[in-house]
């Protein structure tokens, strides 16, 4: 927080194998977190006059890795390898180098971030380009998400409580894993979720997206 903006962070401690994708928020797979992100928002700007503000989503993942390390490592090298696997599974938003660097002021001496999954090749193009969109997409993500659950809300309200269970393709179900599958009335009646067919289309979709419940355009 500074005198003009208030930023949020959003962090989620995961057990599992949980991570964080872009396509399965957009498909309404996944969504809970940017949920907690609008909630936070909304929060915020009831007691602040500042501009808010979400700069990253992230998972952290509460687990014990086992590393490999070769037979020369160093014992700074493998810290590196430590300190990377404890890296925020996530994506941060910012407007420019100044607001990453703002994130975490290390990346201006060493081109990754301690923290976050943010890390730049020698010529200045960075690693994982889905670790780091921009404000315009974070609020398209935003408004995205305010209006599917609104649509599921008015759904629910106007009598559609129907059960579906989702399937991406042939091969893989959400009901895959469930131990209550043979007592399951729905369990052979799966509705297919169409997912997105890349991260960048999923981001592209973001970046021109408008709210278009409640009025149309925030």
């Amino acid at each position: 927080s500074d005198e003009t903006q208030t930023r949020i962070r959003i962090i989620d401690y995961k057990t599992g194998k949980t991570e964080f994708d872009i396509s399965n928020i957009v498909s309404g797979i996944d969504m809970q977190m940017v949920i907690y992100a609008l909630a936070a928002k909304e929060m915020e700007k009831e007691v602040s006059d500042k501009e808010v503000r979400v700069t990253g989503i992230y998972y952290n993942k509460v687990h014990h890795n086992m590393l490999s390390a070769g037979l020369l490592d160093d014992e700074e090298k493998i810290y590196h390898k430590i300190d990377k696997s404890l890296r925020l599974d996530g994506v941060t938003f910012a407007r420019n180098d100044d607001d990453i660097y703002d994130e975490d002021e290390k990346m201006r001496d060493t081109g990754e971030s301690e923290f976050l999954n943010i890390e730049y090749y020698k010529n200045g193009r960075i690693k994982n380009k889905n670790s780091l969109r921009s404000d315009i997409e974070a609020q398209g993500l935003m408004d995205f998400v305010s209006d599917k659950v609104k649509m599921i809300d008015l759904g629910i309200k106007g009598g559609d409580i129907s059960c579906e269970p989702y399937k991406y393709n042939e091969n893989f179900s959400v009901c895959e894993y469930c131990s209550y599958t043979e007592v399951c009335a729905f369990s052979n009646e799966k509705c297919y979720r169409k997912k997105p067919k890349s991260d960048e289309g999923a981001w592209m979709k973001m970046r021109t997206y408008k709210s278009k419940v409640d009025g149309g355009e925030k």
